[in-house]
């Protein structure tokens, strides 16, 4: 028995293409929203059925992914939904499980797998292994521009920046005697995780150094200043006002002790004071 192109197109469509999400690719800025489409095709897909929308993080395999939302697709209640920012926009009636994810961070990139999920039968219950991959682009932003002192002495300056795509990072310094700058030639660069990367340099003999960091999206600049460390102001500050203390405390002490002994001194000429009686003529 030979089947037609026609009947074999039916039935390969029907076995595997029945359970079906097309791959997307989906690129956005930090901060944006942006919406993880999902257009699947399900057969059967019962009406009135209990359903719950489920989107996993990178892997389509539900014990080793992230949940990332499971939502009821009909009463679009959810018993999860990580930090709040993602939202169910798609009818699952109309074969359309896509959501919206706000404020976008840069640690969101990534692959995001759409399930379907039967509470009433599990065995139905499918995950489509077709990703929507998510890229959260950046600029360049500098978190930390720290100098380290050992005894009052700069030991180590480092900078740590993040963005996506990773970005590259220069440290130049100004040499207090002369003010010229010079590109930091002991510069040690880690990689600190996927968009992070960290700057070093030990035993710094610049006046001050100024951090760049660039990638293709944008840059950003940061200075910081070696010199006499903030945590000697502040100890010095604090002497200062207990000294100050101090002293308010003497002055107020001597001049009561004053105040007393001239007190006593009054007294005593009062008590010593011999008053001379009058004498009084009188006529004839």
């Amino acid at each position: 028995l030979f089947m037609g192109t026609d009947t074999m197109k039916i039935l390969i469509s029907y076995f595997f293409i029945g359970q079906h999400k097309a791959p997307d690719t989906v690129t956005e800025k930090k901060g944006n929203s942006a919406v993880l489409p999902s257009n699947f095709a399900y057969e059967p897909l019962a009406s009135g059925e209990k359903i719950n929308s489920i989107w996993l993080k990178n892997d389509h395999v539900v014990k080793n992914a992230e949940i990332v939302l499971n939502c009821s697709a009909y009463t679009r209640t959810c018993s999860k939904n990580k930090d709040n920012r993602f939202q169910l926009i798609g009818n699952i009636s109309d074969k359309n499980g896509s959501v919206l994810l706000k404020d976008l961070q840069l640690s969101d990139t990534g692959p995001y797998y759409f399930r379907l999920e039967f509470p009433d039968n599990k065995s139905k219950s499918f995950t489509f292994t077709e990703p929507t991959n998510l890229t959260v682009q950046g600029s360049p932003e500098i978190l930390k521009l720290d100098v380290t002192y050992e005894f009052f002495r700069p030991t180590e300056v480092v900078c740590l920046a993040e963005g996506n795509p990773l970005p590259n990072l220069t440290l130049n310094f100004e040499l207090a005697q002369t003010g010229q700058k010079y590109q930091a030639e002991n510069l040690t660069i880690h990689t600190a995780n996927e968009f992070q990367i960290r700057g070093e340099i030990q035993n710094p003999t610049g006046q001050q150094y100024i951090c760049n960091a660039t990638n293709q999206i944008g840059t950003q600049q940061k200075t910081v200043y070696v010199g006499i460390p903030h945590s000697v102001f502040i100890i010095l500050t604090v002497f200062i006002l207990i000294f100050l203390l101090l002293a308010c405390l003497v002055y107020w002490k001597f001049k009561a002790s004053g105040t007393s002994q001239h007190s006593y001194k009054s007294k005593a000429i009062d008590e010593n004071t011999v008053i001379s009686p009058k004498v009084l003529e009188l006529d004839g």
